[in-house]
């Protein structure tokens, strides 16, 4: 089923590739286990190193579940839509973590402003629910989970269907960019920016999210967030 890949492009991007065409072509499908590691490596003809910068990236994607002690799995609910070929190209055109990070400054921060003015009351008491869970979630992956509950529920209340959409589809790109932080400060955070939006504050709530990003990427503040303010 798999080719050998020649080095015309980078490795990985090549079994990326084969992947992603196996999965349109429906030789592959949800629930398939991926061959062990190393059969892939040898009907590839392959390094491991490779293949598991493939194996990472499409984990990243939201395309194979990889289950220690069992292997790789094409992922049970995979939607071959958008998402697939837009978070694919990041990492094919190698994009860099600090495009995501801009990407998400320009929406994020202006979203806060919108919702300011246009959240119901109702939609306040799902968001206060949404927040207060962060306040007794002890694992990481708990607290990432309602980090990224609560943003996309932010862009919902938007109601711009364009802007959900382009947000839905660097979902997977964000899990895999904030997996990194602890989110021990999640919950003052989103309790400080809730509260802003609820008093339909929206310079507060922007000025809160603006500062969210300049103290966690310092590196970009002279590079690219000061030519924003």
């Amino acid at each position: 089923m798999f080719q050998s890949v020649t080095p015309a492009k980078r490795t990985y991007e090549k079994i990326i590739e084969q992947i992603l065409e196996l999965i349109r072509e429906g030789k592959l499908r949800p629930g398939d286990r991926l061959p062990s590691e190393r059969a892939l490596c040898e009907e590839l003809g392959i390094g491991r190193t490779s293949l598991k910068q493939a194996i990472s990236a499409l984990s990243a994607m939201g395309i194979v579940d990889s289950r220690h002690g069992e292997g790789n799995f094409i992922v049970e609910n995979l939607s071959v839509d958008l998402r697939i070929p837009f978070t694919a190209q990041f990492f094919l055109n190698d994009c860099k973590i600090s495009d995501l990070v801009q990407i998400r400054y320009l929406i994020e921060t202006q979203i806060v402003r919108i919702v300011s003015q246009v959240i119901t009351e109702e939609q306040q008491q799902d968001l206060r629910a949404i927040v207060e869970r962060m306040r007794t979630l002890a694992s990481h992956g708990e607290r990432v989970a309602r980090n990224a509950e609560f943003h996309e529920y932010l862009v919902k209340i938007s109601g711009n269907e364009l802007l959900i959409n382009i947000y839905q589809n660097i979902s997977s790109l964000i899990a895999h960019q904030v997996r990194f932080a602890d989110g021990i400060n999640f919950y003052e955070n989103h309790r400080q920016l809730l509260d802003a939006i609820c008093s339909h504050d929206a310079d507060k709530a922007e000025a809160l999210m603006r500062a969210h990003f300049e103290d966690k990427y310092p590196d970009m503040q002279e590079s690219f967030f000061r030519y924003l303010r």
